[in-house]
């Protein structure tokens, strides 16, 4: 059985991480489009840059944080299960 120590630093120190891959993918990417948008999208795609209502960078927003915090929940959560078998 491993130290329950190092488990536990272990265990903060993936917790940070994932909690930074969640800001990352909630808001700085889709960040990106805004700032991006019109510097690199033709005026006619600005007429279709609204989504169910939403302009494109809501959307992205939405999309990109859902997606973002399913993948790395699932992720994080298969590996803390991990570590409390260890630990136990």
């Amino acid at each position: 059985m491993k130290d329950w120590r190092k488990t536990y630093k272990m265990e903060m120190r993936v917790t940070l991480i994932c909690f930074i891959l969640l800001v990352l993918t909630g808001g700085m990417i889709s960040s990106f489009y805004v700032v991006a948008k019109d510097a690199l999208l033709t005026p006619e795609f600005a007429v279709k840059s609204y989504v169910m209502g939403f302009p494109l960078h809501y959307f992205w927003l939405i999309v990109l944080s859902w997606l973002g915090a399913t993948v790395i929940g699932i992720v994080w959560a298969l590996y803390m299960d991990k570590m409390e078998r260890d630990i136990g």
